[in-house]
């Protein structure tokens, strides 16, 4: 089982600032936050990171685990996480009464209850996932229209299996087993079987669940059922839940790495992390999100190629060219990037991040820079935000837009869109000087780090005193940070990685850091780093 304890709670206390914060303050809580994330990193590369539990696939392995009438030691530690487990989506109201036999919201009290997990034209993939859960869970009641599977093919590769799995589900709950095409039995089972080189199915616990909820339907006396439930039991947290995915290892690795190389953390430590992060590259240029995945991203290859860039560029220089042309495969007509292939929709968030991935080859790729750039100031709203895809924080997005405009030179399109991104920011403020998901919520550390970010990279225009001073005053003595979800997986039900949160403090400390007159910095002993 693993320890979320020590990530939660080792740090507790917070350092208080009540004054605005000078350079050295700011400098200090930097080198703090960069030693605890650089004594993270394993001596093989790989920052160390957790996953913290959640509700979706915790209820999901506890209905798994009562249809096999296993592991009641374990089922009894689900029932305590989820007893005690604060709902992050509106459906999780739902899991939770259903798993817990509680009298709560159903979906027959409560019919307009957000089921819509989608975003644009994915509506029917996401529906059907959310009503493949609620029924798993016996949360839909006889008469609920539930929603056909779309065809599954031509997604990411775990969503592939999922839609699968839903669809052989689908057609047992119906008592239609006859419908069950031998194709999405063999495609099933031999991904299952075959299509992972991980224990966890990809590390995606989520499709694997699914698919095992189906394999039991199939074969519900499998051995080999019971061996893949054995897998799924071994990933649960401290706290007796199960996460969404086991390892987000080379997308953290990176993320973390770019923003240690910034705050000048030691060569040997960069290296280290660089020849982690080369080795792992697939065999077509891109990146997964951790190793042994078969499944490359777009979000991943660019953190991967921006921080190879940070001082590693001739040493890896044939990593770099093949993780341009996975990009330069991968991007659509219109000049946006998709995150998985090239047949699915521009993602803003992976636009983005293309462009700061090229921007040091500027010359070579100006004519692809050119027409992304178009494909971001077009998407723009009215009042400067963008349309969210994989994060919850509406800063978020603003702030990797606009360090993607601040590679290139000005044009009065893109000051127009920096403008009016800056302008939603200095006007969403909260009173305590963070920044909530959205404007009208709670401030939060990361959203609030985003926003420092965006605004201290272009230049304010208001201070930010009390901003620095929510930021700090939320640092622990360990120097480092905690915070809500952000990251949205699927989409947009909400995951955390605690170490996601700390680099991107460190991101926006960096930039704080960057933003003082050079008369009014120090140096740091090397110490700072660990």
């Amino acid at each position: 089982m693993k320890s979320t304890n020590t990530e939660q709670q080792s740090g507790s206390a917070l350092v208080q600032y009540t004054r605005n914060p000078n350079y050295i303050e700011i400098q200090v809580a930097r080198m703090r936050l960069a030693a605890y994330l650089a004594a993270r990193i394993d001596e093989s590369g790989p920052v160390h990171n957790i996953c913290l539990s959640r509700v979706l696939e915790s209820a999901l392995l506890l209905a798994l685990l009562r249809k096999v009438d296993m592991y009641p030691t374990v089922q009894s530690g689900l029932l305590r996480y989820l007893s005690k487990a604060h709902p992050v989506h509106p459906i999780d109201n739902i899991i939770i009464a259903a798993a817990l036999n509680r009298d709560g919201p159903t979906l027959a009290t409560r019919p307009n209850i957000q089921l819509d997990m989608s975003l644009g034209p994915v509506k029917s993939r996401k529906h059907t996932l959310a009503t493949t859960v609620l029924a798993l869970l016996d949360a839909i009641p006889d008469n609920f229209a539930r929603y056909r599977p779309p065809n599954y093919r031509g997604y990411a590769r775990w969503t592939e299996l999922a839609l699968c799995a839903s669809k052989i589900l689908d057609c047992h709950a119906r008592h239609q087993t006859a419908d069950t095409a031998v194709s999405d039995r063999r495609f099933l089972l031999h991904q299952l079987r075959h299509g992972s080189l991980r224990p966890v199915w990809e590390g995606n616990l989520f499709a694997h669940l699914i698919a095992l909820h189906a394999l039991y339907e199939l074969q519900p006396r499998d051995p080999f059922l019971h061996k893949q439930i054995q897998i799924i039991v071994q990933t649960r947290n401290s706290d007796g839940g199960i996460p969404f995915i086991d390892s987000q290892s080379i997308f953290l690795t990176a993320l973390t790495g770019i923003e240690l190389a910034h705050a000048g953390a030691s060569h040997s430590l960069l290296q280290t992390v660089a020849a982690y992060i080369a080795h792992h590259q697939s065999a077509g240029g891109g990146w997964p999100y951790t190793d042994r995945v078969i499944q490359t991203d777009v979000d991943t290859t660019n953190r991967c190629l921006e921080f190879l860039r940070k001082g590693q560029s001739r040493r890896y220089a044939t990593n770099i060219i093949e993780g341009e042309n996975y990009l330069t495969s991968i991007v659509r007509p219109d000049g946006g990037f998709p995150t998985y292939d090239r047949r699915h929709s521009a993602d803003l968030d992976m636009t983005a991040g293309s462009i700061i991935a090229f921007a040091p080859a500027r010359a070579r790729f100006s004519r692809l820079i050119s027409k992304a750039i178009e494909y971001l100031v077009t998407a723009q709203h009215i009042d400067g935000t963008f349309d969210r895809s994989w994060t919850l924080s509406e800063s978020s997005l603003i702030a990797r837009v606009l360090a993607a405009l601040h590679t290139v030179p000005r044009s009065a399109p893109t000051n127009r869109a920096i403008a009016a991104s800056l302008s939603r920011l200095r006007s969403t403020r909260n009173i305590d000087g963070g920044w909530g998901h959205s404007p009208g919520e709670p401030s939060d550390v990361t959203s609030t780090a985003h926003a420092l970010t965006a605004l201290t990279s272009f230049g304010a225009s208001i201070d930010l005193s009390k901003s620095i001073v929510y930021l700090l005053n939320h640092q622990r003595i360990d120097g480092s940070y905690l915070d809500r979800a952000d990251q949205v997986g699927p989409r947009p039900y909400p995951y955390h990685f605690p170490i996601y949160t700390c680099a991107i403090v460190l991101q926006s400390l960096n930039r704080l850091a960057d933003g003082f007159n050079i008369t009014d910095r120090i140096r740091l002993p090397s110490s700072y780093y660990g």
